[in-house]
């Protein structure tokens, strides 16, 4: 009898399945298609780099400024231009792409204390449009001497060096503390109680030519021009408070003040 021959299939290895690479595409040619790829990615990045750096296409050029009454536009915009440069790789780039608009603002506020605030736009490719809103006076400070402007956010943004007219308003502080110029002094609400104090006191025919700061701001003397004071807290009701002292003074003739700080009592010296 003839024996039948056995076949013997020859399995591969687990290790031989996985290096099995199809006939033309091994391994290495696609690391290198990889790497070709990412050095071309690389360099098309860099090209862009350096043409947003150092283009002059996106060069500042332009710094248009808005707002600006007091404070001279040029002096802006020459601030602007050297806080937007920068060094990179040894070299120095203006370019509007990488101008920082917060750093801009803060170089502007520090620079110009009369700045109350400012916004920095980019228009492309190359200018910058600057929004100024300049601080307004609304009361004059004096402390120690000194006269010092005070704006509606109730921040002192500049010495003065003349005595103000009569017709503007006047706080004084007995107290003599410092004021640094750029910092608050005083909060909105008291400015606002103030101004109050003073029209109201008009409206009855009584002219207050200063406020006084006796210890703290919640303690205020409005010094009238008939020779007497009228003691008030700023932190209640202006109206209320003038209309006391006026009842007040329909039956009593004070030689020094008008007390009128709590509510529904009046006193008199």
């Amino acid at each position: 009898m003839k024996q039948r021959r056995s076949r013997r299939v020859k399995r591969r290895t687990l290790s031989e399945r996985m290096s099995y690479q199809p006939k033309g595409k091994t391994g290495s040619q696609g690391d290198r298609r990889a790497v070709t790829v990412l050095s071309i990615a690389l360099a098309v990045a860099i090209v862009l780099v350096a043409i947003a750096l150092f283009s002059p296409l996106f060069w500042l050029r332009d710094v248009s400024v808005q707002g600006a009454k007091k404070i001279d536009p040029d002096a802006v915009a020459e601030v602007v231009r050297s806080s937007s440069e920068r060094d990179f790789a040894l070299l120095r780039t203006s370019s509007v792409v990488i101008v920082n608009e917060s750093a801009v603002e803060t170089a502007l506020l520090k620079r110009f204390p009369d700045i109350a605030a400012v916004t920095v736009s980019k228009r492309w490719p190359n200018s910058l449009s600057i929004r100024i809103e300049e601080r307004s006076g609304v009361l004059n400070w004096l402390t120690a001497n000194q006269y010092y402007h005070i704006d509606q956010e109730g921040v002192a943004y500049e010495k003065r060096s003349e005595t103000p007219p009569p017709g503007e308003l006047l706080v004084v502080d007995s107290s003599n503390i410092p004021v640094e110029v750029g910092k608050p002094v005083v909060g909105k609400n008291f400015i606002t109680t103030i101004r109050d104090l003073r029209d109201a006191f008009a409206a009855k025919g009584i002219k207050v030519t200063r406020f006084e700061v006796v210890d703290t701001t919640f303690e205020v003397r409005a010094v009238t021009d008939r020779g007497f004071y009228v003691l008030v807290d700023a932190t209640r009701s202006p109206a209320n408070q003038v209309t006391a002292a006026v009842s007040a003074l329909q039956s009593a003739k004070p030689g020094a003040y008008l007390d009128v700080r709590v509510p529904g009592r009046v006193y008199v010296r």
